[in-house]
């Protein structure tokens, strides 16, 4: 009940309160809102035949209103409702005055079985897995509290079902941060053979994989304006890195064309690359615009963190992109380019001494 798990909260708060070195422990308020309560006078019932079901069936029924049919015409579909009239529930007075059928056949008025009143619920319930949970938030002025809260909180008794337990934001924030941390890298590596694969040229392959994450700036300030790594941030960024990536490849392959001179490769890179950058920004502007609405914000943040590493990505495929491919890219390197002759290892032949 969310009774219990409140008043569980309150004596949880107490204990960590009450714990030496924190500061400033408060519950997490929950937004609520003014709801309809009823709650049936289980002798009432019985005295007229009546059980809790029935009473709350019929209740639902005026207050909130039972569907019982449709009506289909001109190709439409109209539900049918049994309600009461929005004039007769408008107050707990008025609901309480409500007629509702007993066995016998005659009416009684609802507040005569159940007690109406006005009770404030929560508009969000918090879950873990399947469990509600309520979340006490505090500060710690040394490594020792966190163990002393955890070891206060384990000798507490609470009802049954119901347990407390300490987690560190901060610690789960490293750690959430050390794993991204992680997938950057290694994605990063990823870039830099699936470069070589396609250039054949290592130097070219280092200079665009390290030129990538400069072109990726701006999606990363979107993101953290954004209020961090989301969903829509995390997919935003790697369609960012997809498009730097295409667009190296994209200067490198024009760069390599043998009728093209390194300086026509260096002044058409602009070409290939800005209509492509400019399409993708209006898109995710549009996206933007069309996704700021409630349970699209995953699509919004991806369009902002899009349209945002599009800017800086496109100055990096103009600017950087093609002076690589230009100074590194104009030829494959091949096994020979890093072997060594006889020569070069042991000198001429015939040079030296022999045993």
């Amino acid at each position: 009940m969310p009774e219990t798990l409140q008043s569980a909260a309150e004596d949880a708060l107490t204990v960590v309160s009450e714990t030496d070195g924190v500061t400033g422990a408060r519950i997490v308020e929950i937004p609520t809102e003014d709801n309809l309560q009823i709650t049936v006078d289980m002798a009432k019932a019985q005295a007229l035949g009546m059980t809790p079901g029935d009473i709350r069936r019929q209740a639902a029924t005026l207050v909130g209103g039972l569907e019982v049919g449709a009506i289909f015409e001109e190709q439409k579909v109209f539900d049918v409702q049994v309600w009461s009239g929005e004039g007769l529930r408008d107050s707990p007075e008025k609901v309480s005055a409500l007629p509702i059928d007993t066995p016998s056949g005659a009416q009684v008025p609802l507040g005569d079985v159940a007690t109406i009143s006005m009770a404030q619920q929560p508009t969000l319930i918090e879950r873990e897995s399947v469990q509600r949970r309520i979340n006490i938030v505090a500060d710690v002025t040394s490594g020792d509290a966190r163990e002393d809260v955890a070891a206060n909180l384990a000798k507490m008794t609470l009802p049954a079902e119901y347990h407390a337990e300490v987690r560190s934001e901060a610690a789960d924030t490293a750690g959430n941060q050390r794993l991204v941390l992680l997938y950057g890298v290694l994605a990063l590596i990823g870039v830099l053979l699936l470069l070589q694969a396609a250039t054949r040229n290592w130097w070219t392959s280092i200079g665009a994989a390290a030129a990538i994450p400069l072109g990726m700036v701006g999606a990363f300030v979107a993101a953290w304006a954004l209020g961090g790594l989301t969903v829509g941030a995390i997919i935003g960024l790697l369609a960012v890195a997809v498009l730097g990536l295409h667009s190296a490849l994209s200067v490198v392959r024009l760069a390599r064309a043998p009728s093209v001179e390194p300086v026509d490769a260096l002044a058409a890179a602009p070409r290939s690359v800005v209509p492509a950058t400019v399409i993708t920004v209006l898109a995710g502007l549009g996206v933007a615009l069309l996704g700021a609405r409630p349970g699209l914000e995953s699509v919004r943040d991806m369009a902002v963190v899009v349209a945002s590493g599009a800017l800086t990505m496109g100055v990096v495929s103009v600017l950087v992109f093609p002076a690589l491919a230009v100074r590194y890219g104009s030829h494959e390197e091949a096994v020979e380019d890093y072997a060594f002759d006889d020569a070069s290892l042991y000198g001429p032949v015939g040079a030296g001494s022999h045993a």
